[in-house]
């Protein structure tokens, strides 16, 4: 009895690799969660106006009396202009407490290389979306957070990370060196500018890379491009 023909196995397709981006963003996490680079972990708040101290406890997710021990407050006055000292600040903020909008100042542009794997190629996915926008738009916060760093990381030229809270932070650039409207360890709110659209480092047209990241793995950032 003749033996049955084998079947011929379908070419296995090359394993994804991980982006260069990815990987740049892992190496940076990791300096940044060992102390190489400075970043933030507590933060400084400028009080404004018609801010109290329950008020600022609340979109800091801490408390009163945390606040008043860390500054050594003797009342419950503040003013216009004063820096507070916020230690870990949004680490008690849940996820679903969190209020996102757009980084942009209008309406966001075209979707110019989308966050996703990309059609015809074998490195890893993308891990934000790339939007079009004017050179030296401003750029601003998508929410409450920590500024944990900004500076410049190759393959996105000068970038912030906004530490939110609920496991999730946010990634922008290319900003403008030149015209940064934060620090590392100063604390945003949501819809306040962070700086000015810079140069592009991909290609001719100046954009907006913006990407999401829960628990430090990048997530569709589909929330922050309505």
């Amino acid at each position: 009895m003749p033996l049955p023909t084998p079947r011929a196995r379908p070419p296995r397709r090359p394993a994804r690799r991980p982006g260069l981006r990815s990987i740049r963003f892992a190496i940076l996490m990791t300096l940044i969660s060992a102390g190489t680079l400075a970043a933030a972990t507590d933060g400084s708040y400028v009080v404004r106006n018609g801010d109290s101290l329950g008020r600022i406890a609340s979109r800091c997710g801490t408390s009163v009396a945390e606040i008043s021990r860390r500054n050594e407050l003797a009342g419950d006055v503040v003013h216009v202009g004063q820096v507070l000292r916020i230690s870990a600040p949004f680490q008690k903020v849940l996820p679903d407490k969190i209020s996102w909008r757009h980084p942009f100042e209008g309406r966001p542009g075209r979707v110019l290389r989308p966050y996703g794997a990309q059609a015809g190629s074998v490195v890893g996915r993308r891990t934000g979306s790339d939007i079009a926008y004017a050179l030296g738009g401003a750029v601003l916060a998508p929410a409450n957070g920590l500024v944990r760093y900004v500076g410049s990381q190759a393959g996105y030229g000068t970038l912030a990370i906004i530490d939110h809270g609920g496991d999730y932070t946010t990634v922008l650039g290319p900003l403008d060196p030149e015209h940064l409207a934060i620090e590392t360890g100063r604390i945003v709110l949501k819809g306040e500018p962070l700086g000015r659209c810079g140069a592009p480092v991909e290609g001719k047209e100046p954009y907006l890379h913006v990407e999401l990241r829960c628990k430090s793995e990048a997530v569709d950032p589909a929330r922050l491009l309505r």
